[in-house]
C-alpha cells in the first residue's frame, strides 16, 4: 500500500517523496480503536476504486480522497470525521505544493462520503459508492463488518446502536428519498441487491 500512495503522491506533482504524509495515514489508520475504519476499509475501497476509476472525471482525485476520507474518525462525538478528514486532505495538499483546485475537489469528495444528501457531481457519486461498497458483500464479510462497526461504537449501549443502526439502513432503502442504494449504474448492477438483503437480514438480527 505504501508503494501505491507515494506513487500517486508523485502523479499527482505533490512535492517531497509522500514517506511523511503516508506515515501519518498509517499511524491514524492503524488507531487502536478502529475495528472497521482502518487500513483494511481503505485497501478494500482502493481495490472497488480499481473497478471503476475508467468512469471517474478526475480518478486522481478520487484516489487521493479514498485514502483520506477516514482519517480522522472518533466514536465519542467530539469529531465531525468527515469534515476534519476533508480539511486535513486539503491542508496537506496545499501544503504540498498541490493546487488548490485539485485539493478542493478531493475535499469535495470526502464530503461526499457524509452520505447526507445524494451527491449530483459524477465523482462524488463513485467517492459515495465506493464507501458503501461493503453494504453489498457476501454475507459473512458484510456481517463481519457489522460487527467490527459494533466493537467501535462499544461504549454505546446496544439498544442505542441498534436503532442508530436500524435508521441509516433504512435511510438507505427509503426509495420515497433516495431512489438506491447506489448513485451509479456500475455499482447499482454490482452491488444493489445484495446491499438490500443484507441490511434487510442485518435489522432482522437487532431485534
Amino acid at each position: 500500500m505504501k508503494e501505491r500512495f507515494l506513487d500517486l503522491w508523485s502523479r499527482i506533482g505533490a512535492e517531497g517523496s509522500g514517506e511523511r504524509e503516508f506515515e501519518e495515514l498509517y499511524a491514524r489508520y492503524t488507531e487502536s480503536h478502529r475495528a472497521y475504519h482502518n487500513i483494511w476499509h481503505i485497501e478494500d475501497c482502493l481495490a472497488e476504486f480499481d473497478t471503476a476509476k475508467h468512469l471517474a472525471s478526475d480518478p486522481l482525485a478520487l484516489e487521493m480522497a479514498i485514502w483520506y476520507h477516514d482519517v480522522i474518525y472518533e466514536t465519542d462525538g467530539s469529531a465531525d470525521n468527515e469534515k476534519e478528514s476533508a480539511d486535513l486532505a486539503y491542508s496537506t495538499l496545499v501544503k504540498a505544493g498541490v493546487s488548490e483546485a485539485f485539493a478542493e475537489k478531493v475535499r469535495y469528495l470526502i464530503m461526499a462520503t457524509k452520505h447526507e444528501t445524494i451527491p449530483e457531481e459524477g465523482d462524488a457519486k463513485l467517492m459515495a459508492d465506493i464507501d458503501l461498497a461493503t453494504l453489498g458483500q457476501p454475507w459473512e464479510k458484510f456481517n463481519r463488518n457489522r460487527k467490527n462497526i459494533r466493537e467501535e461504537y462499544s461504549r454505546i449501549p446496544y439498544e442505542n446502536f441498534a436503532a442508530g443502526t436500524r435508521k441509516i439502513f433504512e435511510g438507505f432503502m427509503n426509495k420515497q428519498k433516495r431512489p438506491s442504494i447506489y448513485q451509479t449504474e456500475f455499482f447499482r448492477n454490482k452491488y444493489e441487491v445484495a446491499a438490500e438483503t443484507n441490511m434487510n437480514r442485518a435489522m432482522a438480527l437487532l431485534g
